[in-house]
């Protein structure tokens, strides 16, 4: 059987675990209270990383990673991991942009679905409208990673 390690971190607005096997972090998720780490090199790399992250030392996540998808999935997600910092797209743009013109909906399912929000910067993409859209960790997380990369825009209501 495979051996699971976990970590915590405490951002300043949010708690993040972070799981991973020996070949890289499977899952992110925003969590109310930090719990019992067990923890292995590539744990504490991407605690590492998240801190200097939160930090505004790093603009982007690089931890090793270890994921099962779809290949739908796939491009939603290497698409939006080149999203520049500070900067967003909205689900239609991401469907344009891989190919699946009419694909917006899908697109915003894919990122329901993403195993690793904030490495996977879906934080980024908003509705055409302007609006926010959804994040797994609320709307109200999904402004504040926007606000500490300094993303600055009339376009989001």
């Amino acid at each position: 059987m495979e051996e699971i390690y976990f970590d915590f971190y405490k951002a300043p607005f949010c708690t993040i675990k972070v799981s991973a096997n020996k070949k890289g972090v499977f899952s992110i998720k925003f969590v109310k209270n930090i719990g019992k780490s067990k923890k292995n090199e590539i744990t504490k790399l991407a605690l590492k990383e998240f801190d200097n992250y939160f930090k505004k030392k790093i603009k982007t996540l690089k931890f090793p990673v270890s994921l099962n998808l779809s290949s739908f999935q796939k491009s939603v997600l290497n698409y939006i991991k080149k999203i520049p910092y500070a900067e967003v797209k909205t689900y239609k743009e991401v469907a344009e942009k891989i190919g699946k013109k009419n694909g917006a909906r899908a697109v915003g399912q894919a990122l329901k679905r993403n195993p690793l929000p904030i490495f996977f910067p879906c934080h980024r993409i908003i509705r055409s409208n302007g609006s926010l859209g959804g994040f797994s960790g609320g709307l109200n997380l999904k402004k504040n990673l926007l606000k500490l990369e300094g993303f600055k825009s009339k376009r989001i209501k």
